[in-house]
């Protein structure tokens, strides 16, 4: 008969539907391998890992939200057994149930309420009035729904067991699975109190009475024997569970009574005020309690000591021990609580809010300040009034000897005076005085607008330690001494810095893993102890400049995270709280948590994915969106960190849940927590992810590329290098062509002409002599022909020099030709010709042909045509130049005139691709259309 002794349990914290349970009705919990807690419930399952509930329903395979029991096998997989529905086990990698509700066997089975039993060699065991069924490795390997009868199963067999209740005599009867009908053996019990068989095992028989559990094991075949143990409760047996190994026995009283499974050893006892339902102790040897009605309580064996008063509101605002050890704190609503002695002062006043802001002893008296005054003894609150009549609200307080009171005030400072109770303003600046902080009996440290100051009481002035200018969009809030006459200052923002002799010798940014909002900061045991909205926190700096940032919340047992003053005695720490007045051990060791990041899903591009540690995704898989666990039952967890690169700094995961963009190509995603005081686990998670790269992306495809690029930029060069060589050649092919017209005009143009010049030089030199006359026409001649053969070189020498470089333009050549012919005429004469032809005409033969092709026809006009106008036009149509030359002369019939002249010009034209059109009829003038196609 084994006895059980109470250890010390106390409730930290109660979770309901509020903070994210499905329901406050729990039926079971189990812990699992990882460090989860499995919460089953009437609506649905939870998963707990210290910080988040995840919650599972039928939406996530289960086949009921009705849950009855979680059950961890020994491989780790966690089964659901919902209420007369088949059993159902949790997938990790698709994050979801699955069940076997298409098993009209198992069905069958499952119409009967089911137990649940694992198995020591692996796999689990589900049975009801209606059959049983086996599973290993999430196989069903044994499926019965013919019996009725329960099984053992024991040292690797299988018996059937069956119950018998006679005159008072309870028989249980054992029969060979194989051989059903032959008997093993039979137990007798005999009992004066009622027993109940409770279908925990299934290696063993256990049962109950009002106050004793029993445990039949050890059976052996042939002989028959067995042995019996069994376990006196000290209070009337309400229920007995399991969970993992251990055997919860929960009294009628309130109490848990815990044990080993498998010896019946103590484990620890537990007493609480609710509705117990279940119970589990986790791995760090916490309790966890599930209710019927209130949900689930979190007890630990914390060191912390958490008093409250039930009569009033136990949001404390100071704390302070008397001279004669009463323990005091005051609340927001004026009133004072004397702990020691669990007594309430309420203070008298006529004004509503009271926010208790310092308690202090003087001797027998005890002074409270609060934000509408002073009070001496709880007595009726006195305010502080400024020589203009205003009540000033007070807003901090210093004990600087036994007989003098510092007030900091939202218009500046005032001292009282504590036995003539008088008080008087003192030399400040009118501002908020936000905190105070003693030097010695004559001085003190104060904290106005613009930084921190000290007062000297003998100078009554202050000079300036510290401002505000010294920093960057931040301003000094709050400030106590430290060691050697060291001074540490908080800011707004949550920074600290560290004075010494006026100047920095440390600080401390909030990134470091301080609050974000400071309440108090105090110096003890070469510790700063910083009071918080969210927990208490301590900064050691005995190795300074070295220092390590700690931290209690909730999770370590304080009654709330809400902390706003502190006093230290001896080596105790008393912690004004939001909850109530905490018990602090100075010397507190503080645990490193090795916190498991894992991920409870993953989704690319939106779409759930299985949980792997490997993935081979497409090109267009970029987007990952995975949600994590840091599993830490005790809440104290703090962040994730992660990075793709380990040489490179650690970010900062803000929540649970980490977006990512990833790369083409390979990424590992290292994944780390860290704890509330600040340590980096060990653990850390690893993701691989291969995201396809288009072939357009592959280096073979670069370098096919580059190959190609490199090819056509040679194949382009060389193209253009061809291009250039053919086109010079052609240039060259072309004037070599057009010096071959040139040497074929000069040869038949001019060479006839110089040929007849040399004859008629000869026939004038014959002539001299003799014929005065005919030698005077022959030199005539001469003339004629000489004046002739110039025109013709300064033509072809034209031709060949575009543009206006020492020549004239095209329009000019054809203005002064036709001035020349025409001008000592009576005809008169029109000229227009686009200004863009002298620009565009850069071909010899072009400008050679028109010119020509123009003198012959003014020539023929101004001698035959025996006009009074003509006219001359050129312009661009088009693609096309198109030129006219129009007499209103006599006209003539083309198909009758015989000559060089127009078949000379029909000659040029058609050398250039274009038509010559001569239009003419006796008196009716004459018509000569060019056209061209023009390519410039």
């Amino acid at each position: 008969m084994l006895h059980v002794q109470s250890q010390n349990y106390k409730l930290s914290r109660t979770f309901t539907e509020e903070d994210g349970l499905p329901s406050n009705h729990i039926y079971d919990l189990c812990e699992d391998d990882k460090g989860f807690l499995w919460i089953a419930t009437d609506n649905g399952i939870s998963r707990y890992d210290g910080t988040h509930f995840f919650n599972y329903s039928i939406k996530n395979g289960l086949p009921s939200n009705d849950v009855l029991q979680i059950v961890k096998e020994k491989d780790g997989t966690v089964w659901a057994n919902c209420y007369k529905q088949p059993p159902s086990y949790f997938d990790e990698k698709l994050n979801r149930f699955v069940s076997f509700e298409n098993n009209s066997s198992l069905l069958n089975v499952s119409e009967s309420l089911l137990d649940v039993f694992t198995l020591e060699d692996g796999g689990i065991l589900f049975q009801s009035n209606n059959g049983f069924v086996i599973f290993r490795n999430k196989k069903i390997i044994s499926l019965n729904t013919k019996t009725d009868n329960r099984l053992l199963y024991i040292k690797g067999t299988y018996f059937y067991k069956s119950y018998t209740f006679i005159n008072s005599i309870n028989t249980i009867q054992l029969n060979d699975f194989n051989k059903p009908n032959k008997i093993l053996g039979k137990i007798q019990i005999e009992s004066k109190n009622n027993i109940q068989f409770n279908n925990l095992d299934a290696h063993n028989i256990i049962y109950f009475d009002l106050q004793h559990i029993y445990k039949i094991h050890e059976f052996e075949k042939a002989p028959f024997s067995y042995k019996i143990d069994s376990l006196y409760i000290p209070e009337p047996i309400k229920r007995i569970v399991t969970s993992n190994q251990q055997l919860h026995v929960i009294g009628l009283n309130g109490g848990i009574y815990s044990y080993d499974k498998n010896t019946f050893k103590v484990i620890s006892y537990l007493k609480t005020n609710v509705d117990q339902n279940v119970a589990v102790i986790d791995q760090n040897r916490n309790y966890w309690i599930g209710t019927l009605e209130n949900g689930i309580q979190y007890y630990n064996t914390s060191p912390i000591i958490t008093v409250q008063n039930p009569a009033i509101s136990n949001n404390f605002l100071s704390i302070h021990k008397t001279e004669d050890t009463h323990l005091l704190a005051g609340n927001f609503n004026g009133e004072i609580w004397d702990v020691s002695h669990t007594a309430t002062h309420r203070i008298p006043s006529d004004i509503k809010i009271m926010w208790m802001r310092n308690i202090f002893s003087f001797g027998e008296n005890t002074i409270t300040l609060s934000d509408g005054g002073y009070s001496i003894n709880y007595k009726k609150n006195k305010p502080i009034i400024a020589k203009n009549g205003l009540i000033q609200s007070i807003k901090t307080g210093l004990k600087l000897d036994e007989s003098t009171l510092i007030i900091g005030t939202n218009t500046g400072i005032y001292k009282f005076n504590v036995p003539k109770q008088i008080y008087e303003r003192i030399n400040s600046p009118t501002e908020r005085i936000s905190n105070l902080q003693k030097i010695d009996d004559h001085s003190f440290y104060f904290i106005a607008n613009k930084g921190v100051f000290k007062y000297a009481l003998d100078q009554k002035n202050y000079s300036k330690v510290y401002l505000n200018d010294s920093l960057v969009n931040d301003r000094i809030d709050l400030i106590t001494n430290g060691e050697d006459k060291n001074l540490w200052i908080s800011t707004i923002k949550g920074n600290l810095i560290l004075l010494q002799n006026n100047k920095i010798a440390l600080k401390i940014p909030n990134s470091a893993g301080l609050p974000e909002n400071f309440n108090r900061i105090y110096t003890f045991n070469k510790k700063l102890w910083i009071a918080s909205k969210s927990g208490l926190y301590i900064l050691d700096y005995t190795t300074f400049p070295r220092y390590s940032i700690h931290k209690l919340s909730k999770s370590d047992g304080l009654p709330s995270n809400g902390i706003n003053s502190l006093i230290f005695e001896s080596d105790t720490v008393y912690v004004a709280t939001q909850n109530g007045i905490a018990k602090i051990p100075s010397h507190l060791k503080f645990s490193k948590f090795e916190i498991t990041p894992l991920v409870t899903s993953l989704t690319i591009n939106n779409l759930p994915l299985p949980i792997l540690e490997h993935y081979k995704l497409e090109k267009d898989q970029k987007n990952i969106v995975i949600q994590l666990a840091g599993v830490e039952l005790s809440g104290h967890f703090q962040k994730f960190q992660y990075t793709t690169h380990p040489d490179e700094q650690w970010i900062d995961l803000d929540g649970n849940t980490l977006n990512l963009s990833l790369k083409g190509g390979k990424t590992i995603l290292n994944i780390r927590a860290i704890d509330s005081n600040n340590n980096i686990s060990s653990r850390k998670l690893v993701l691989y992810f291969e995201v396809a790269i288009p072939f357009y992306n592959q280096i073979w495809f670069l370098l096919l590329f580059a190959f190609l690029l490199t090819g056509f930029i040679f194949w382009v060069f060389n193209s253009r290098k061809f291009e250039n060589q053919k086109k010079t050649y052609e240039q060259q092919l072309a004037l070599e062509q057009q010096r071959k017209k040139i040497t074929a005009d000069l040869h038949d143009d001019i060479g006839a002409t110089l040929s007849s010049l040399q004859i008629n030089s000869a026939l004038a030199h014959k002539f001299i002599d003799q014929d005065i006359i005919r030698t005077k026409n022959v030199l005539t001649k001469i003339e004629n022909q000489s004046h002739d053969l110039a025109d013709k070189i300064g033509d072809i020498i034209w031709s060949m020099k575009p543009g206006n470089e020492g020549l004239m333009t095209f329009s000019m050549r054809i203005k002064n030709f036709a001035n020349d012919i025409i001008g000592s005429t009576d005809i008169q004469y029109s000229i227009r010709i686009n200004p863009l032809i002298d620009k565009s005409i850069t071909d010899i033969s072009i400008r050679k042909n028109l010119v020509l092709v123009c003198k012959e026809a003014i020539n023929n006009a101004a001698k035959y045509s025996c006009a009074s106008k003509i006219e001359i036009q050129f312009d661009m149509v088009q693609g096309y130049l198109i030129g006219s030359i129009n007499d209103n002369g006599i006209g003539f019939d083309p198909l009758l005139i015989k000559g060089n002249g127009i078949s000379n010009m029909q000659k040029r034209i058609s050398e250039l691709k274009g038509v010559l059109t001569i239009i003419s009829a006796k008196e009716t003038g004459t018509q000569l259309q060019i056209e061209i196609p023009f390519v410039p």
